[in-house]
């Protein structure tokens, strides 16, 4: 698994230039149309177990919807191990391509979340009671929660695979974690622990 140059870059641009993201006093940066998130500011409490309170002010992610998402590593029966369907991803503020999910989407992301369902011949909602809520980035986000898990597929399903899916297994994983941990994303990480506990 070797690192891949994105194919996304990112710059930085003027509230004023755009008109998909604004920014307020009261919402902090949200889209006029209500979806993904919005970034307000939080003042945080802490109370140690001696009773002393210290506080601070920062801006937190909230989703616009909970579940916010979906993080699947489908897998399949191979002849003496499990196979796990990874995808390479490009990923705002990441210079090169990282190995994630087999499918990771936004509840926002109406083309996203066709994909997901399509691949595994099923609901939304469905999808969703097949796996556990997990919560996300608690230093930058506000009770995001993304739904997680695997997803057994018939060995038909790999030749629906695109050409940025690959099959895997844990123990090779380890082996170009230990190599180099950039080219995975937290998402990923997060499944395989998930994975190990089961």
């Amino acid at each position: 698994m070797a690192q891949v140059p994105s194919s996304l870059r990112a710059s930085e641009v003027s509230f004023a230039d755009s008109s998909d993201w604004k920014i307020n006093e009261t919402e902090g940066i949200h889209r006029p149309d209500g979806e993904f998130f919005r970034t307000p500011l939080f003042r945080i409490t802490h109370t140690s177990p001696e009773g002393i309170k210290t506080q601070w002010t920062q801006p937190l992610t909230i989703s616009s919807h909970t579940p916010t998402g979906v993080l699947i590593v489908p897998t399949v029966s191979l002849d003496n191990s499990q196979g796990l369907i990874i995808s390479l991803r490009s990923e705002p503020g990441i210079p090169h391509k990282v190995w994630g999910p087999g499918f990771q989407t936004s509840y926002a992301n109406t083309a996203g979340k066709e994909c997901v369902t399509e691949f595994f011949n099923t609901t939304w909602e469905e999808l969703i009671q097949g796996l556990a809520p997990l919560y996300a980035d608690g230093d930058r986000n506000f009770e995001k929660v993304n739904m997680i898990g695997t997803r057994a597929v018939s060995a038909d399903k790999i030749n629906s695979l695109t050409n940025e899916q690959v099959i895997t297994t844990l123990s090779e994983i380890k082996v170009a974690y230990r190599t180099n941990p950039t080219i995975f994303n937290q998402h990923l990480m997060s499944l395989l622990g998930h994975i190990s506990l089961l």
